[in-house]
């Protein structure tokens, strides 16, 4: 196993034992927006705020548009699918099993290039992602650029344009 791959293990592993525990009594949401499915597998409160975990399912040329996230580091690991992932200038096409960090500040985007739906894993440390797709989601579609605004303002995410 790369070191990579152990260290990233061996980080989640405690979140994991918590997230066993709740998953059993709680179903997790699910937020749907802009072609993407979201479901929070683990959110914020429920491990004392150390990470966020999201599957992400994604539609035909569905993603993330380029953007700053100032308050987390991510963790993105692909489930099925292709990816195309831009992060600080550098483009990468990733397929099942692929991973891909990318730390806070960092200008980031993503998109599904896969002729189906295709999935990805976000693990998000500190948590804070699970209000940010919270509140993406509870914005009336088609969702307005000054929504999504508002809505990056307040959770520490900038649009790149």
């Amino acid at each position: 196993m790369p070191i990579r791959a152990w260290l990233f293990a061996l980080a989640i592993a405690p979140i994991d034992r918590d997230y066993q525990q709740i998953a059993a009594h709680f179903p997790p949401p699910v937020f749907a927006f802009a072609g993407l499915t979201c479901r929070l597998d683990l959110v914020g409160h429920d491990v004392a705020r150390r990470a966020t975990i999201i599957e992400i399912t994604a539609e035909p040329g569905a993603g993330a548009p380029a953007h700053i996230s100032r308050g987390e580091d991510k963790y993105f690991r692909v489930l099925r699918g292709r990816f195309l992932f831009h992060v600080d200038g550098v483009s990468r096409l990733l397929t099942a099993g692929a991973v891909v960090s990318v730390a806070r500040g960092s200008v980031h985007a993503f998109a599904n290039v896969d002729s189906g739906p295709s999935a990805l894993l976000l693990v998000s440390t500190p948590a804070g992602q699970d209000r940010f797709f919270e509140q993406l989601a509870a914005l009336a579609e088609p969702q307005t650029l000054e929504g999504v605004l508002d809505v990056c303002a307040r959770n520490g995410q900038e649009l790149v344009f």
